[in-house]
């Protein structure tokens, strides 16, 4: 015979399990059901499958997580990480289809519930950003290799794609870090003093040299050189606390000095002067095992088919120059290169 609490945990396996219920579940087998959904989502559900139905991609234990979260309204972030986590290992494996449309949905479905995107979901999205870019800009290359006809608009139709992607990004990071929080005391701050900015600068939340490697990353591929601009200029304002995760991390300083030099590789197109068949620079962190991307076999940028202008170029470089003697100065040539042959050699090894 079944008791209370079995029956509280056996109502996680009914399709139309109601509000009250998910409440009931003791919070432990919750969070582990959430956290199992998500880490096999590609397994058939064999328990609610019906006999001769597709046995599906892995979406449908996705959305059941995310549908099970939302209807509990949790605020369990790892849970939520978790989901997010998921959702770039399950477009990745499919190469996705060259939308964040899922993606979205589930950061939606997380703001309805009162949770806050944090670091390591921000990591999460540049890595599934940085994705769909890509997975739009190879369909486009093989259907022109291939001689295929392409809608007049498929090329207009990728750029806007990663204007919107790179803008949605940017917000994302601006609310990560608490910038939009500034902005929006900047008026009671300027009644305050002259030294009021200094502290309010002080209390920016400063995201990993791995987080921003991603983060600059996703842009580069999306070829938005202002957003890379206004990286730069992020890090330069915050530098002391960027060199306080290097003091606390393994290899932080090497890091840094990566996210340094992904910079130029991205404003300049660096990698155009290696073979036409050389790839992007890959990431590798602790989320290395998340990044499936496909890597593009062609140079052209994302956005314009060009480098970033040359004058913000200088912009970007007088930044770095101005606090070299915390991170380095401008990455020479040599640095460039090695870098592009690192992502290649990660390729190699399947770490992505």
């Amino acid at each position: 015979m079944l008791t209370s609490r079995d029956k509280r945990v056996r109502a996680l396996l009914l399709l139309d399990i109601t509000e009250q219920q998910t409440e009931d579940v003791p919070e432990q087998v919750f969070n582990a059901y959430i956290h199992l959904l998500c880490r096999y989502f590609s397994i058939p559900d064999w328990y609610h499958y019906v006999d001769g139905a597709p046995k599906g991609d892995g979406r449908i234990l996705l959305h059941r997580a995310i549908a099970l979260m939302d209807r509990r309204k949790s605020t369990y972030r790892p849970g939520w990480n978790g989901i997010l986590h998921a959702v770039h290992r399950f477009d990745s494996r499919r190469r996705g289809n060259g939308t964040s449309e899922l993606m979205r949905q589930t950061l939606k479905v997380l703001d309805r519930a009162g949770v806050e995107l944090d670091e390591e979901g921000f990591h999460t999205v540049c890595l599934s950003l940085s994705l769909s870019a890509v997975v739009r800009r190879n369909r486009i290359i093989t259907a022109q290799d291939r001689g295929e006809g392409l809608p007049e608009d498929a090329q207009e139709h990728h750029f806007q794609h990663n204007v919107d992607d790179s803008h949605f990004l940017r917000s994302l990071f601006n609310k990560v870090v608490g910038q939009d929080t500034l902005a929006h005391n900047e008026p009671h701050l300027a009644t305050v003093g002259d030294r009021e900015p200094v502290t309010a600068r002080k209390a920016l939340s400063v995201p990993r040299p791995a987080t921003l490697h991603a983060y600059i990353r996703a842009l580069g591929i999306m070829g938005d050189y202002e957003g890379l601009l206004s990286v730069a200029s992020f890090m330069h304002d915050n530098v002391s606390g960027l060199l306080q995760h290097c003091d606390n991390e393994l290899n932080g300083y090497v890091r840094l000095r990566r996210t340094i030099v992904a910079l130029r590789c991205f404003l300049e197109r660096s990698w155009e002067e290696q073979s036409e068949q050389q790839a992007l620079p890959a990431i590798s962190d602790e989320l290395s095992e998340l990044d499936e991307l496909a890597q593009p076999t062609d140079q052209e940028d994302e956005t314009t088919g060009e480098h970033a202008p040359e004058e913000l170029v200088m912009l970007v470089r007088d930044k770095v120059e101005n606090l070299a003697a915390k991170w380095g100065h401008w990455p020479s040539d040599d640095e460039v290169e090695e870098y592009v042959e690192w992502g290649q050699m990660l390729k190699s090894l399947g770490k992505q």
